[in-house]
């Protein structure tokens, strides 16, 4: 049984440009918005995945392997994250 840890709202203004850029982002992964800036703010913490469902994860990894169709450097990104050399090389045909 999974034991739900308590919770505290923040709240904080951002700029409105930002504001655009943060929906947009969040559109694209259609997630909600809460979810969206909890994962970056793991991320940035040094801790990514950890409150994330097991779903949450596979749609991650979804993303950074389309990533390595459209070039956005999700094979360094997903090495660095699991401690491996980066070797986009191999994948590069």
């Amino acid at each position: 049984m999974k034991v739900i840890q308590p919770s505290k709202v923040f709240s904080f203004r951002v700029q409105a440009d930002l504001a655009r850029e943060i929906d947009d982002a969040v559109k694209e992964t259609g997630k909600d918005k809460s979810a969206w800036l909890l994962s970056a703010v793991l991320e940035k913490l040094g801790r990514p995945g950890s409150s994330r469902s097991p779903e949450s994860r596979i749609e991650v990894l979804i993303g950074r392997m389309e990533g390595l169709f459209t070039g956005t450097g999700a094979l360094t990104e997903l090495n660095h994250y699991h401690g491996h050399a980066a070797n986009s090389t191999s994948l590069n045909r």
